[in-house]
């Protein structure tokens, strides 16, 4: 393309998009939907944490690893470079190559709670109030 008809605002924190094709009524192109991806990859990894687990730090088979998303790394090799925020947001496990292994997604949650998969690691995703790190929950928590 040699003149963008993407263009890209973001105000207040939303992102608008405008489309400046008026012969072709707006149409999208291949060209216009890579550069509006290539925009919003952009914008994702400015919001985006990544931590990679200190060499050593392993997950026991059938086991359990308790990570802390407090953002304080000084504290050892289990805090993590992030906050997780209370009012909700994503967690996702790669592995090195970037292969996803699993997500959630999840909503506000209140204090002292933790969200598990029931039973362990298997299941759908669960509020366990109180919240029970490093232990195996079983089928409840």
């Amino acid at each position: 393309m040699s003149e963008s008809a993407v263009r890209f605002a973001t105000r207040e924190e939303i992102l608008r998009i405008t489309l400046d094709r008026p012969s072709r009524k707006n149409a999208l192109t291949p060209e216009s939907v890579r550069e509006i991806i290539e925009h919003l990859e952009g914008v994702a990894k400015e919001d985006s944490a990544r931590a990679v687990l200190a060499a050593g730090v392993v997950v026991p088979a059938d086991g359990v690893v308790v990570l802390f998303a407090d953002g304080d790394v000084d504290q050892g090799p289990l805090h993590l470079p992030f906050k997780l925020s209370a009012a909700g947001e994503g967690v996702y496990l790669s592995d090195p190559d970037l292969k996803l292994i699993d997500a959630v997604e999840f909503g506000p949650a209140d204090a002292d709670t933790s969200y598990a998969r029931l039973p362990d690691g298997t299941g759908s995703w669960h509020w366990c109030v109180p919240g029970t790190p490093g232990q195996l929950n079983g089928d409840s928590c």
